[in-house]
């Protein structure tokens, strides 16, 4: 399931494609380049979540 979360008063939440998940984050379309992003949060009104590349994990936040 796939629940919105907003982040500093922007819309952010998960979407697929091609069996990959990818963020979109206001509107725009972030996190492309992993294989698999999940559980966007907000940390201070910044953009936080985890990300796996190459079955390593990362937690990726904004800048």
């Amino acid at each position: 399931m796939v629940v919105p979360v907003n982040v500093g008063g922007k819309l952010a939440y998960i979407a697929f494609k091609d069996k990959k998940s990818f963020i979109v984050y206001n509107g725009k379309e972030i996190g492309k380049e992993y294989d698999n992003v999940e559980k966007p949060i907000d940390i201070n009104g910044k953009l936080a979540y985890i990300a796996t590349k190459d079955k390593k994990r990362f937690v990726v936040m904004e800048k």
